[in-house]
């Protein structure tokens, strides 16, 4: 979201003839650059949040482990295996209900244990950035039936 932020800023820079917008289009390639080297991890095929001076991944499969391919940086086949592997897997995220916020097979997965979003079953504004996602990387019937399930 950062990333998305500093490429808009950018761009009301620009609508308003702003000399900054160079500057903050540079920002957004940069920090996109560094969330792709140092929290992406290939052999999970998703995107960790990071902890400390050493970025120590915290893999815990949680809907954020997706948001990173929203940036036009992120390759289509990076893209495409987090979308595959964790969000079309009946073991993770493709749930009856819409799109959890923590996948099914995480220890913190408790769906009926409190009215709460966090370990539960969903949360809305997650679906709007994953439907962006599955359209944005060309998985259209899969926007579409998330689409119908949040409606």
């Amino acid at each position: 979201m950062y990333v998305q932020d500093l490429k808009v800023l950018a761009e009301l820079c620009k609508i308003v003839k702003d000399d900054d917008a160079e500057k903050y289009e540079a920002f957004a390639h940069k920090a996109a650059k560094r969330i792709i080297e140092i929290m992406y991890d290939g052999e999970s095929a998703a995107f960790y949040d990071v902890h400390g001076p050493k970025n120590k991944k915290l893999k815990v499969l949680t809907f954020t482990i997706a948001l990173p391919i929203l940036m036009k940086e992120v390759s289509k086949e990076i893209a495409y295996k987090i979308l595959t592997r964790h969000f079309l897997n009946e073991d993770e995220f493709a749930l009856p209900y819409p799109i959890p916020s923590v996948a099914k097979n995480e220890p913190s997965f408790h769906p009926y244990e409190s009215k709460f979003l966090w370990r539960g079953p969903t949360w809305t504004v997650v679906n709007w950035f994953l439907y962006k996602s599955f359209i944005a990387n060309g998985f259209e019937k899969e926007a579409h039936k998330l689409l119908l399930s949040i409606k």
